[in-house]
């Protein structure tokens, strides 16, 4: 069955794919062609283990769907991440990064960072473009520079969203048989990750950078709370101690990630009075 697809976008035409867009343009993926070829022995069952070790699942309650998510995910990511991308004419660098290895606690066992050719602007492009110009293309419509307000309901189930234009500030009402949020996460409002942040891990740093996008303040999260559906493990956020100021004023919002080699990494501002290093408690 064919169905017609409303996507609402916050963004523009130009800037579309968001945050991945701007990304480094590496994958998670398990036991690849691009792994073999490298004589990597990675398993399904391995993969499990190292990311169960990282996430710490506990048994009580709301466990289960992050759970599931990540037993669905290292056993479908060639099927569903590499093959899939690879028919859209998107390649990946033929050595695979090992990163995320652990610290305290095991982490990735063995290299299964894959890293997009072109970075992420490379992978958004090439999808973007397959899907304006796929086969079903026509049963497609994106309202860009729409930012969804909030949520319908029709006898106590989700039928719809409210969205704004906001060039305009005209507001529409979209009503639709199942509603997809899919909104970014809540690390571009800074004040609500401070009131979110682990406190296991102590204080929240003095300095916060904004490493995730300006769009990703969690209102969609509120609007599906209103709603009474499931919002879990909010707090449990990836924040790297690997962030500097963005040297553009274009870009004051943002912070840039520095990846590191082992050894340490000094970075000094001519004019500046401090000096950041990649030890330093910033995103």
């Amino acid at each position: 069955m064919r169905c017609r697809v409303i996507l609402i976008e916050r963004g523009s035409r130009e800037n579309f794919g968001g945050l991945a867009k701007l990304s480094f343009g590496g994958i998670f993926m398990v036991d690849s062609p691009v792994q073999r070829s490298r004589g990597i022995r990675d398993s399904i069952p391995l993969a499990l283990a190292d990311w169960c070790s990282c996430a710490g699942f506990g048994e009580s309650a709301g466990y289960e769907i992050p759970r599931k998510w990540a037993e669905l995910y290292v056993n479908r990511s060639i099927e569903d991440i590499y093959h899939f991308l690879k028919e859209r004419s998107v390649s990946f660098f033929p050595v695979v990064h090992w990163v995320e290895r652990g610290l305290f606690k095991p982490g990735n066992s063995v290299p299964r960072f894959h890293m997009v050719w072109g970075t992420g602007k490379s992978l958004i492009d090439s999808l973007v473009s397959h899907l304006f110009s796929g086969k079903n293309a026509d049963r497609l419509n994106v309202y860009f520079d729409h930012r969804a307000t909030g949520l319908l309901t029709d006898r106590k189930r989700v039928s719809g969203c409210v969205a704004k234009n906001e060039t305009t500030g005209r507001q529409i009402r979209i009503s639709a048989e199942n509603v997809i949020v899919a909104s970014g996460g809540i690390a571009g409002d800074l004040q609500r990750v401070r009131r979110l942040w682990d406190k296991s891990l102590g204080s929240p740093p003095e300095v916060l950078l904004n490493g995730s996008h300006i769009n990703a303040i969690g209102d969609m999260h509120d609007a599906v709370s209103k709603m009474k559906g499931s919002l879990t493990h909010l707090e449990k956020l990836w924040n790297y101690a690997a962030g500097v100021h963005h040297p553009s004023g274009d870009m004051a919002f943002h912070g840039l990630s520095l990846v590191p080699p082992k050894s340490a990494l000094w970075v000094n501002y001519t004019g500046k009075k401090d000096r950041v290093t990649s030890s330093d408690h910033r995103i």
